[in-house]
């Protein structure tokens, strides 16, 4: 029989039911036994051993659900069997809505200590959805920020083991924020990737590991690419050349698109019926759903709106950034960009100087020598038979023309050239090219050791400057160490003067501000360590510079101890890779 006092009733316990939006399973027994032992030592307190009486509201018959205080009910359970005292529960009883019902038993989740991400998640989600209210709201009503409520949102689009991971907290935020960007970058299987590699050391796992590994998972995969934030392609929008795009084939059906489950294996012919179909909608600026073309998941149509139309990269769906590093979740996209922005800088090139590019149809030609008086007097005059090849590094050129275009002559004027040349002269001229060629390779290869030395190789020993965060005293230390040590010169070509980082770091967010400092101290630093030269001859040999600077660095690594990535050489290979199409282009 319920009894009441004052505001307060005293309901048996079989007639309490909790609150119908309790999350099951959630019972803490520790918790429970400890209540049970803090209400027998108290219950002759007036309220049966209760420092705070849960709120319920009535429903039908003579049923009370309990708004919050789940684990207390659990405890008097645990009394009841050894004291009929308990075998009663007092209950602040009060009219309350499904809504009032659901924010009292949020509110007091939120209490806990014990609460996981996935577990805050579900209730910011579950209130938004079973009572319409938008991340603004919900954040009101929960004491949170906007911003806090839809990255917690964002957890609840893991997969169901990474979610299990962050709910017994092997995984905190930070790195399940981390998976996040995985997923977004290479789906689910980058995901699983990242997984698999945390899973491997879960025994001795913390989250500057769980970090390590996400990070090692999306460095190494063939699905991502690391993107240089400050090329000018990597923000361009309305004047980007979309013209210079290289065609899209079906070659790219196994490398960007997935498909549903059931179409996995169907057809090939199939698929690229609806492929090509796919394509010329979207080349017409049409839109394309999963609904006319069911074949293909969502995210792979995505994927193919991005390529055939790609925006600013830091726009895009498939661009994250992690610890302070750009990537791109679809390496096609990002080298089409490049691609076509080299072809456009070339054509606004050739257009100022004015004179065409070569052509094969234009047949044989000879390369002028800007220190011979003839040369430089028909440059001068605008000679017809004057033609453009594009090079690499070309030094001491023509004025008016940069090093990226070697001049040449053909027709009648390239022939009187070549027929005029004696043996040797021409001997002189082989020589000439032989070594403007080995002083291209050379560049090529310092310019690809810096990138590899700035976006992979450096950032391990930015351990060395963790313990400072301020953005001030990370500026004085880059100022002392740089006058010492570096200056502009030995950073890659495409990143910013170190006074641009700097400035840009003191503007930004200090977190933010301080990582890129770090970075830049961990460059100086590893810059001063290591000690490599390399025999630049033209025929390269089998030298692979960039997989013999990375053994370097692991030898800095040991003798520093400095902590490497698990993928660190695989990481050289792919830069080594690039740095070998780069000189296959430059020879032909």
């Amino acid at each position: 029989m319920t009894t009441a006092t004052a505001n307060i009733q005293i309901v048996p316990l079989e007639n309490i039911v909790l609150n119908r939006f309790q999350r099951e399973g959630i019972r803490d027994q520790a918790r429970v036994l400890e209540i049970a032992s803090s209400l027998r030592q108290n219950k002759d307190n007036g309220t049966r051993g209760l420092l705070q009486v849960p709120t319920a509201r009535k429903i039908e018959g003579d049923q009370y659900e309990l708004a919050f205080g789940h684990h207390r009910f659990y405890a008097f359970q645990e009394n009841a069997a050894d004291d009929d005292l308990f075998s009663a529960m007092p209950l602040l009883v009060r009219k309350l809505s499904d809504i009032e019902m659901f924010e009292l038993m949020g509110i007091e989740n939120f209490h806990r200590r014990d609460i996981s991400p996935i577990e805050e998640a579900s209730i910011f989600q579950a209130y938004m959805t079973q009572f319409n209210k938008t991340s603004i709201d919900t954040a009101a009503k929960f004491e949170k920020t906007d911003e806090y409520v839809r990255a917690s949102i964002r957890l609840l689009g893991l997969p169901a083991q990474a979610q299990d991971l962050v709910s017994t907290g092997a995984l905190n935020k930070s790195a399940a924020r981390s998976l996040l960007q995985a997923y977004k970058l290479g789906g689910e299987d980058l995901v699983n990737e990242s997984l698999e590699a945390i899973t491997e050391t879960l025994e001795t796992l913390d989250a500057v590991n769980a970090q390590e590994e996400i990070m090692s998972a999306v460095r190494s995969s063939k699905n991502t690419k690391f993107l240089n934030e400050t090329a000018d392609w990597f923000s361009a929008n309305k004047k980007f050349p979309h013209k210079h795009l290289a065609p899209i084939t079906a070659d790219v059906l196994d490398a960007v698109l997935k498909f549903e489950e059931g179409n996995r294996n169907g057809p090939k012919s199939a698929r690229l019926e609806q492929f090509s179909a796919i394509l010329t909608l979207l080349s017409a600026g049409m839109e394309v759903t999963s609904d006319s073309f069911p074949m293909f998941e969502e995210e792979s149509l995505e994927r193919l709106r991005v390529l055939a139309n790609p925006g600013p990269c830091d726009k895009c769906p498939f661009h994250v950034v992690m610890e302070s590093v750009h990537f791109c979740g679809i390496p096609l996209c990002a080298n089409r960009k490049a691609d076509a922005w080299e072809k456009k800088e070339k054509e606004d090139e050739i257009e100022k100087i004015g004179v065409p590019l070569y052509q094969k149809s234009d047949g044989a030609y000879a390369v002028l020598d800007h220190y011979s008086p003839h040369d430089k007097k028909v440059w001068s005059e605008g000679h017809a038979d004057l033609r453009l090849i594009p090079a690499k590094y070309v030094w001491n050129n023509f004025e008016g023309v940069g090093n990226n275009f070697k001049v040449v002559a053909i027709g009648k004027l390239g022939a009187d050239k070549i027929k005029k040349m004696t043996a040797k002269e021409k001997r002189e001229q082989a020589e000439k090219e032989s070594a403007t060629k080995a002083r291209a390779f050379k560049n090529i290869i310092e310019e690809h050791m810096k990138v590899f030395e700035w976006e992979v190789a450096s950032r391990p020993f930015e351990v060395l400057a963790n313990n400072t965060t301020n953005v001030e005293s990370l500026a004085f230390m880059i100022e002392r160490i740089y006058d010492g040590i570096l200056d502009d010169d030995l950073l890659p070509e495409s990143r910013q003067p170190i006074d641009a980082i700097v400035d840009n770091a003191r503007e930004g967010k200090q977190a933010t501000g301080a990582a890129q400092l770090r970075h830049l101290i961990a460059f100086a630093i590893a810059e001063e360590g290591h000690n490599v030269t390399f025999n630049f001859s033209e025929t390269r040999d089998a030298e692979k510079p960039i997989l013999q600077y990375a053994k370097e660095f692991q030898r800095l690594a040991q003798k520093w101890d400095v902590k490497l990535p698990k993928d660190f050489m695989q990481a050289g290979e792919q830069y080594q890779e690039e740095l070998d199409k780069a000189l296959n282009e430059a020879t032909l």
